[in-house]
């Protein structure tokens, strides 16, 4: 049968052989089992063996069992007994003592609590004094070398990170070879970035502006029907009449008591009707130009057209 050496004979694994011889053995009461594994005794395999016996002897004076597990060692009340009770007295003093070692100072630490009840004497004050000049001659001894290696320091760092006129130093000394003619020619420094013209920008003119030009500029051809008859006005007579009226005043003018005047009514008829009259067309094309003008100044002030 397959066996195990780390497990124990009743956790043993049987082979198939032993599972075969099972099945075809006939099965027995429970009593007669019972029976039977008492009387066969360590020839059963599902028999549990006897705990073996051994006798070390007598342990070792300090000997902890199960030390090398990890185990420790412990005293409890039981191994040495009930604890006795302390004797009554003064507890005052000791509190005070040990109230005043608890304190801590955030200056001064925990020394507080353990000064803070003493006096400065003289004898404080000459370890002072003596402390003081110790702290003295170690300070000394160690000047000429901290002093040597802060400047050590300081050199390496001077040589990494030069000053900008150290850079330069060389570049100056090449400046007095520089004639007057050399020194003209140079061109002066000036801030570009001011001078430099910024990119010109468009705007589209919205369609109100667009819609109240071409309605400025276009003419009405139809006729108001509002009023009724006899309500409509004759241009034509109106014409007339008004060339009647300045023919009038012409002839009183041209008529005077010295038979002198400076006006010529044929001439000035003349000049009249040579004369340009400013139309409803042109006076519309300068409030689109007083628009255009306008829109252009709001848009960039900086730069007039």
């Amino acid at each position: 049968p397959f066996s195990t050496p780390h497990l124990t004979p009743r956790a043993r694994l049987p082979s198939p052989y032993t599972h075969s011889l099972v099945a075809l053995r006939p099965r027995r009461p429970r009593g007669a089992r019972e029976a039977g594994a008492m009387a066969s005794g360590s020839n059963n395999i599902h028999a549990r063996p006897p705990p073996a016996k051994v006798n070390f002897g007598k342990p070792p004076p300090g000997y902890v069992p199960g030390l090398g597990r990890g185990a420790a060692g412990f005293t409890t009340r039981s191994d040495i007994g009930p604890a006795r009770q302390a004797a009554p007295g003064d507890k005052g003093a000791d509190d005070d003592a040990r109230r005043q070692n608890q304190e801590f100072d955030k200056f001064e630490g925990g020394d507080g609590g353990l000064l803070g009840a003493g006096t400065y004497d003289a004898e404080d004050a000459d370890a002072d004094r003596v402390w003081a000049a110790v702290d003295d001659r170690v300070d000394e001894r160690r000047r000429d070398a901290r002093e040597a290696r802060l400047k050590a320091e300081l050199e390496a760092y001077r040589r990494d990170n030069p000053k900008i006129t150290e850079q330069f130093a060389d570049l100056k000394r090449g400046l007095s070879a520089v004639s007057e003619a050399e020194w003209s020619a140079i061109p002066d420094i000036g801030d570009y970035s001011i001078k430099k013209q910024k990119r010109e920008t468009w705007a589209a003119a919205p369609d109100s502006l667009l819609d109240r030009a071409r309605q400025e500029t276009e003419q009405s051809t139809s006729a108001y029907d509002g009023g009724g008859e006899g309500l409509k006005t004759d241009l034509t007579a109106v014409g007339e009449g008004r060339g009647t009226v300045l023919g009038l005043k012409l002839d009183k003018m041209s008529d005077s008591v010295s038979g002198q005047t400076v006006v010529d009514p044929k001439g000035y008829l003349t000049d009249l009707s040579s004369m340009k009259v400013t139309s409803d067309t042109e006076v519309a094309d300068i409030k689109k130009a007083r628009v255009l003008l306008k829109s252009v100044t709001a848009t960039n002030p900086k730069h007039a057209p």
